[in-house]
């Protein structure tokens, strides 16, 4: 997950290509989103999440999983930790 420009396609294929199945993102451009959905990959999974959601309500369930495995995670701005 990361703020500002994504990458696009070539940039999530190559995170399905090395076995990361589920990439979460804000935005994405819908010519980019059309050549994704080409390929059927099994297990493949893209989540436009939005901006809003994904810093103070998204994300928050994502940290929550992370600290359960034992990381620390520090929270930047926009993420309202409860």
């Amino acid at each position: 997950m990361a703020a500002g420009t994504n990458g696009g396609a070539p940039v999530y294929r190559t995170y399905y290509e090395h076995g990361i199945n589920t990439i979460l993102v804000m935005h994405i451009d819908e010519r980019d989103r059309r050549e994704l959905e080409q390929p059927q990959r099994p297990r493949a999974n893209l989540v436009i999440t939005g901006r809003m959601p994904s810093d103070s309500i998204g994300m928050n369930r994502v940290i929550d999983g992370l600290e359960t495995q034992g990381l620390e995670v520090i929270a930047g701005p926009g993420v309202i930790r409860p």
